[in-house]
């Protein structure tokens, strides 16, 4: 039940932190400019940004509430997630290897492209093979899109002041 998951992911959480208590810790001095957070500049990877934050407050908040009662249990819900995770991880591991030979670009707009349709279909599931296979096409879609996405944001970052630019892009998100 879920008392017993709260319990035993607090307790996991806890054990996890506590090598962080006997770390030494490294301070490394940064002086923060506002003016450089919010260069003109950066304002060009504004809308991309915050349409991405709109499609994962759709996807970590609706979506799994569409689910829920479409299938009507956590457990449902959760085998459902724990399988397409498992198949997005490896197709994770497949894109990494592969953006690196290929136009970032490209591949951005052609997943983005299936995972709006992923998206649309999204709102008319009823099966629990819709909701597998939405799920599933959804994650690797968006992997396309992330991991090619991420890799021009940190090489951008690169380019200039790596943590003003960081800061922009999580403000916008």
């Amino acid at each position: 039940n879920f008392t017993v998951l709260l319990v035993v992911v607090s307790v996991l959480f806890f054990i996890s932190a506590l090598p962080l208590f006997f770390s030494k810790e490294i301070r490394v001095g940064y002086s923060l400019s506002w003016k450089k957070v919010i260069d003109k500049e950066h304002f060009r990877y504004a809308a991309s940004y915050f349409s991405q934050s709109i499609r994962d407050t759709a996807v970590m908040i609706f979506w799994p509430i569409l689910v829920f009662i479409v299938l009507g249990g956590f457990l449902s819900l959760g085998i459902m997630a724990s399988v397409t995770s498992i198949g997005v991880a490896i197709f994770t591991l497949y894109v990494g290897k592969f953006i690196d030979k290929d136009s970032k670009t490209k591949i951005i707009h052609m997943n983005a492209l299936f995972e709006g349709i992923v998206l649309f279909f999204r709102g008319m599931v009823k099966t629990v093979t819709q909701i597998f296979a939405l799920d599933f096409l959804g994650g690797l879609f968006n992997t396309g899109v992330t991991i090619p996405l991420l890799t021009k944001t940190y090489n951008r970052a690169k380019k200039g002041d790596i943590v003003a630019f960081i800061l922009f892009r999580e403000t916008v998100l």
